[in-house]
């Protein structure tokens, strides 16, 4: 997240009492208490149940009951969800109250491009792991772009490579997240991967990517569960992936380029 966007998010009300919340919610799982957060979109819903610090569970999409009332932060503050531990958020009131970051300027001549470097250690060990390297430059503001091939074998087996040139913004999360998690939290892969699935609606062509074997085609389902996948093998906390997996769940829907 640029520190522009930051500041607009930390002097915004909601978005800073949204923070503290998520927060003291994180604290609350990686120490280990059970908690529920119900996530609601409009017309659906998903529910994440975090147990013991270890363990996740994230319900189907299901459709809302029209006539009940969307929650709000002050519920979350209430005894009931305190000493329960049971929260809810409405995905569509952070769209609202959230200021989304803001675009970069046209730059009259071609911008700097700024490796995100990673060091020697780092590389032996994503090698050692079976993870990609990701040579990814960030083109000013929040644009960034491959600077050579990306691939990468998943748990079920087939190659999936971003190519060289690709664009992204490593923003794969509803904004419910921005002021929570920023780009890096989530590792840089994870977000690239998820991004060029979305971007191709699961049926990945060139000049963006390639996957073998042939043909294949992924729902949204597996995007987002290529995402959680990634995320975990980056060793992302526990509570910030699953977090950011069950909005992306709910909320990806308008990204969804596959219809």
């Amino acid at each position: 997240m640029n520190r522009i966007a930051h500041v607009q998010i930390m002097n915004s009300r909601y978005g800073s009492r949204l923070a503290e919340q998520l927060k003291r919610i994180e604290i609350s799982v990686e120490s280990g208490r059970d908690v529920v957060i119900r996530l609601v979109d409009g017309d659906r819903e998903t529910t994440l149940a975090f147990k013991g610090g270890t363990v996740f569970e994230c319900s189907a999409v299901t459709a809302r009951p029209a006539a009940d009332k969307p929650p709000s932060l002050a519920d979350n503050e209430s005894l009931v969800a305190q000493v329960g531990g049971s929260f809810a958020f409405d995905l569509r009131q952070a769209e609202r109250e959230v200021p989304r970051r803001p675009a970069a300027p046209s730059p009259a001549a071609p911008p700097a491009t700024v490796p995100l470097r990673v060091d020697d250690a780092e590389v032996a060990a994503r090698l050692a792991a079976g993870l990609p390297l990701t040579h990814i430059s960030q083109m000013g503001g929040d644009e960034y772009f491959l600077v050579a091939d990306c691939a990468y074998r998943a748990n079920d087996g087939y190659l999936l490579t971003a190519l060289k040139g690709f664009r992204t913004d490593l923003a794969s999360i509803p904004r419910l997240l921005t002021v929570f998690v920023t780009v890096r939290d989530l590792s840089t892969t994870a977000p690239m991967f998820h991004d060029l699935l979305y971007r191709t609606g699961g049926c990945v062509r060139l000049p963006l990517g390639t996957v073998l074997p042939e043909g294949k085609a992924f729902s949204q389902k597996e995007a987002d569960d290529l995402f959680l996948e990634l995320m975990t093998r980056e060793k992302v906390g526990f509570f910030k992936r699953n977090l950011a997996y069950g909005a992306v769940r709910l909320g990806g829907r308008s990204a969804w380029r596959g219809g």
